[in-house]
């Protein structure tokens, strides 16, 4: 359904360009026959949502659904604002009344699946992601989707590889860009995680989630922080181990001098990875004072 009133139109554009505060300003100037119009709720709801503002979002969908009952772009965004207050149980109500008039929609079937993975059930998510392949196995939805569970599942290099193949396709995908990123970070490749992060807040500035991650991106890529490299790949324990073996390894050798020059470095390392990130944080802040 198109918007025809041009203030809804303006609306339409301030949500998809993350103005939703505009969004409002217009739809509050539309005409007032545009109130019969399933898409004028749609769009008052979804501003309403990306302000956080989800019972007023709630009523907003409802009056739509009231125009329109099983219209599935209200009943998807119910599901969503549902989902947001932690409702999971009224959320899946909701979208089960959108797969039932389009069982076989890839886009539902992956909401369906983010859904219940929120409830712990990924067993179930999973088979609802190769479900929606098999109906349509090149929908973008499903690689975003396969991101998201091999990230919640701990599978950072999976995660990162259904990312790429959603940037194959767009190459603009926000959400693409930031799962990359917090893929490829989880696997300790801080610098290549930045370029990502970095991509997905110039395209998303005014998404507050999106833009903290990679503020902490670029503190802990920044060249300062390179000797912490290894500890950001490996983790802390496995440092640590290597240099105990390598430690005591070298005592029972009789390297008595090395060993005590490799543990004084250890510990100056040590020390290093205490302090210099928050100094350096420290020092961002003074030097950028929206830095947080």
């Amino acid at each position: 359904m198109e918007p025809r009133d041009p203030n809804l139109t303006l609306a339409l554009h301030f949500v998809e360009t993350g103005q939703p505060q505009r969004a409002l300003t217009h739809l509050d100037r539309a005409n007032a026959d545009q109130t019969d119009n399933p898409f004028f709720w749609y769009v008052r709801g979804q501003a309403l949502y990306d302000l956080e503002e989800f019972d007023s979002a709630i009523q907003a969908v409802h009056k739509g659904l009231t125009l329109a009952p099983e219209a599935i772009f209200l009943l998807y965004q119910l599901c969503n604002c549902q989902s947001r207050q932690g409702n999971l149980a009224a959320a899946e109500r909701t979208l089960l009344k959108a797969l039932q008039q389009a069982p076989e929609d890839p886009e539902l079937l992956c909401r369906y699946a983010i859904l219940v993975s929120e409830g712990g059930q990924l067993d179930k998510a999973e088979q609802l992601v190769e479900e929606a392949a098999r109906f349509d196995p090149e929908h973008p939805a499903i690689a975003r989707t396969q991101a998201t569970l091999a990230y919640l599942t701990g599978h950072d290099r999976q995660a990162a590889e259904a990312s790429r193949r959603t940037l194959l396709s767009n190459p603009d995908d926000i959400y693409g860009q930031y799962m990359l990123g917090v893929s490829l970070a989880a696997e300790g490749r801080v610098g290549d995680a930045d370029v990502y992060l970095r991509t997905a807040a110039r395209l998303d500035p005014l998404n507050e989630a999106i833009t903290s991650t990679t503020r902490h991106s670029r503190l802990i890529a920044h060249w300062l922080l390179w000797p912490l490299r290894p500890v950001q790949r490996f983790g802390p324990m496995k440092i640590w181990l290597a240099a105990i073996v390598v430690i005591f390894g070298l005592w029972e050798l009789g390297f008595a001098k090395l060993t005590t020059t490799l543990a004084t470095v250890y510990l100056v390392y040590c020390v290093y990875s205490w302090v210099a990130p928050p100094l350096l944080k420290w020092w961002l802040q003074r030097q950028r004072p929206g830095y947080r």
